[in-house]
């Protein structure tokens, strides 16, 4: 069995720095990171 996983941290790079967020809704993304997550998430390997 073969499991994938997305690590993401939040320096700036897809997020948009901000004070620690410690719930998801206190995360912004840049516009249009989330539909490319998508894409990768649904990539077959």
């Amino acid at each position: 069995m073969r499991l994938r996983a997305l690590f993401l941290d939040r320096d700036g790079t897809l997020v948009h720095l901000r004070h620690y967020p410690s719930r998801p809704e206190e995360l912004c993304l840049y516009a249009g990171i989330a539909a490319q997550l998508q894409l990768h998430l649904g990539a077959e390997t």
